[in-house]
């Protein structure tokens, strides 16, 4: 029996072929990762820009938020780059039993396929102090 050193042609296919599947398989898996990952931190970016544009709208003073004011804001410049065509939508709805305003934001945007995404709802609750309210 003569004593072989190498590799066969057959096994260098067998191999090749292998390997080829393998890649053919993980290449869709990976894509779909970036696409998840992206899409992942586009929705974390929406929650920060959506809690950061009502802790500002909080911050004014009780008689100035008011409809018109609140139409005002918008998110970042950096955060309408990575969320593509957003719209920001603020509603404002007064209470009398206890004096409150009740801010709502919705804020969505396009994925990369063109597609509405599921939008970033938050709501908040601000209060009027006493002997604040006219």
């Amino acid at each position: 029996m003569p004593n072989r050193d190498g590799f066969t042609v057959i096994e260098l296919l067998a191999a090749t072929a292998l390997l080829g599947v393998v890649v053919v398989t993980f290449a869709p898996l990976m894509a779909w990762i970036n696409a998840e990952r992206q899409a992942a931190y586009q929705r974390q970016v929406a929650l920060e820009e959506a809690c950061n544009v009502l802790e500002r709208i909080s911050t004014a003073p009780w008689e100035a938020v008011d409809k018109e004011r609140i139409e005002t804001f918008e998110i970042s410049s950096v955060g309408a780059k990575l969320l593509r065509d957003h719209r920001l939508v603020l509603s404002i709805d007064e209470k009398t039993e206890p004096v409150s305003k009740r801010l709502s934001l919705v804020l969505d945007w396009k994925s990369r396929s063109g597609e509405r995404v599921a939008p970033v709802r938050l709501t908040t609750w601000l209060y009027a102090v006493e002997g604040n309210v006219e």
